[in-house]
């Protein structure tokens, strides 16, 4: 007969450990980018051309990281208003 509390022990640790794959892959996707947090991107999307300080890197996500920042004023300084790039950005060079 099949023991089911053992089977659903061992589905629950098999998913415990592919979400923790999941996240080491998520943090080497990061990595892999070069990006941190205070670098200068420039912002694609609906914030072309738009330069942003990184202040927040989400990396929930596969692929791309999702970036927040605030965005440079017309006068040089940082604004203080946080906005979501999601993954509409390219690094400065």
């Amino acid at each position: 007969m099949t023991d089911v509390p053992a089977l659903k022990a061992n589905v629950a640790r098999l998913i415990s450990e592919l979400e923790a794959a999941e996240r080491h892959l998520n943090y080497a996707l990061c990595d892999a980018t070069g990006i941190t947090v205070d670098d200068i991107v420039k912002g694609t999307g609906r914030f072309n051309g738009d330069e942003f300080k990184v202040t927040f890197i989400d990396v929930r996500f596969e692929g791309k990281p999702w970036l927040q920042g605030v965005k440079r004023r017309a006068d040089g300084s940082w604004g203080t208003g946080t906005r979501h790039l999601y993954e509409n950005w390219e690094p400065l060079p």
